[in-house]
């Protein structure tokens, strides 16, 4: 079995209008970032890199918090 190594351009190295090329190619053809990074060689963490730079992380995600919530949530909605 032979591995063929694929020449990924860095993060760093993307202009933002690289970043908004590579984000408007994942939503107009509606493709997976996998797929996507095979296409545009370019590396699955570097796209997932732009997506948090871009749209922020997700705060308050944790186990505890969402266990928290649920909990809530069902002894203010429990059917009775």
């Amino acid at each position: 079995m032979t591995i063929i190594k694929r020449d990924l351009k860095p993060f760093r190295d993307l202009t933002e209008y690289e970043k908004d090329n590579i984000l408007s190619y994942i939503q107009n053809k509606e493709t997976s970032i996998k797929k996507a990074s095979f296409a545009l060689n370019i590396g699955v963490d570097t796209i997932n890199k732009i997506f948090s730079e871009r749209y922020g992380k997700r705060n308050d995600c944790s186990e505890t918090n969402r266990k928290k919530y649920f909990k809530e949530y069902w002894i203010k909605n429990k059917l009775k």
